[in-house]
């Protein structure tokens, strides 16, 4: 028996042959109904028997189809596994990093005191000011016959020795904000006391932070002479001191930005944000995993090819069954016009009367 493809030629053959069947006439059907004495006929057992081949049939050629991508699947599994293993222990990282991104960020909200926009204002300000140093500084050591590479590297360490210095003005804002939220620890809410050190150190390394400034106001001194005995050297006493007050006045102004751009509580939520970013990156990376895709696809094209397969051999097994049908409706003479009903079963030949009599 041939075997149904989507090539239209062997179905044409198929109905062909079907429609060459006859089964022998051995009596006439009185009945509308199958002869109660008839059971299943050896042809429709044949149609019965070349459905299940059909599927039979589909499944084997399913599984060489499949067999390619099955493989290449396999190939893959245990790096797969090993993939989804790290992938899934990292969603907990990912789930603590965001819930505990947005408990601070949500307990601490009312405390922040920094715009949002001032964090590009500081950067900015802070580069702008180190450069405007190093370019005094580098411009007065060439003057002096240094080696300009060398003079550029100097340069670059006095002018941001100068704005690093001001960072101690960050350090006073943050005490002075301190002392703001200051509170008993009783009076903390549940979520507030996670975060204690805000309410109740408001004093904390306060005296660490008059040595630091201390050592900022060092640095600004040194800087202001350097530079003025720089320029006073090469330009004369007026360029030193001008050159050397706005050493002073770049370091100063490096001060009071650091103490505009100081917010502790801000700095600790952006500290919770950044742990989220993070673990948000890593696990997009472990998600990118190519042993991971190529399983998956591997996967998916073999379970796709197997549906195919099945649907097919489904459908040919279907067409068997129509076929038999259709053998049947061309011999009414043995096997009737269709199944008897329950009231008809074995009441071959009788018909019951217009009056109701039978």
């Amino acid at each position: 028996m041939t075997r149904f493809t989507r090539d239209t030629s062997a179905t044409d053959a198929l109905v062909a042959e079907t429609d060459s069947i006859s089964l022998q006439r051995i009596d006439e059907a009185a009945g509308l109904g199958r002869p109660g004495g008839l059971g299943v006929t050896n042809a429709e057992r044949e149609f019965e028997s070349i459905g299940h081949e059909q599927q039979e049939s589909w499944l084997a050629e399913g599984e060489a189809a499949a067999r390619t991508a099955s493989v290449r699947a396999a190939r893959y599994d245990e790096a797969a596994q090993a993939g989804r293993f790290l992938l899934t222990d990292h969603s907990d990282e990912v789930t603590s990093a965001r819930e505990s991104y947005q408990h601070a960020a949500q307990t601490l909200m009312p405390y922040v005191r920094r715009s949002p926009a001032d964090a590009w204002r500081y950067g900015a300000g802070w580069a702008l000011l180190g450069l405007g140093d190093t370019a005094g500084v580098w411009g007065a050591a060439i003057w002096l016959g240094e080696i300009p590479l060398i003079a550029l590297g100097q340069a670059l360490a006095t002018g941001f020795a100068a704005v690093t210095a001001g960072l101690a003005g960050g350090e006073l804002q943050e005490l002075r904000q301190a002392r703001a939220r200051r509170r008993d620890a009783d009076s903390l809410s549940a979520d507030e006391r996670q975060y204690q050190r805000l309410f109740v150190e408001a004093n904390a390394g306060l005296g660490v932070t008059k040595i630091v400034g201390g050592i900022s106001a060092t640095v600004v001194v040194l800087v202001a002479i350097a530079v003025f005995a720089l320029r006073a050297g090469t330009e004369g006493l007026l360029a030193g001191v001008t050159f050397g007050a706005l050493a002073a006045a770049t370091a100063l102004g490096s001060f009071v930005s650091s103490y505009v751009h100081g917010d502790e509580v801000v700095d600790l939520i952006g500290s919770y944000r950044k742990r989220y970013d993070v673990a948000r990156r890593r696990h997009r990376g472990l998600a990118r995993n190519r042993d991971l895709s190529r399983h998956a696809r591997a996967v998916e094209e073999s379970a796709s090819i197997w549906r195919e397969h099945d649907v097919r051999g489904r459908a040919a097994a279907q067409k068997v069954t129509a076929l038999k049908y259709r053998m049947l409706r061309r011999n009414p003479q043995v096997v009737g016009h269709g199944e008897a009903t329950t009231a008809a079963s074995g009441l071959i030949g009788r018909r019951a009367r217009k009056d109701g009599a039978s």
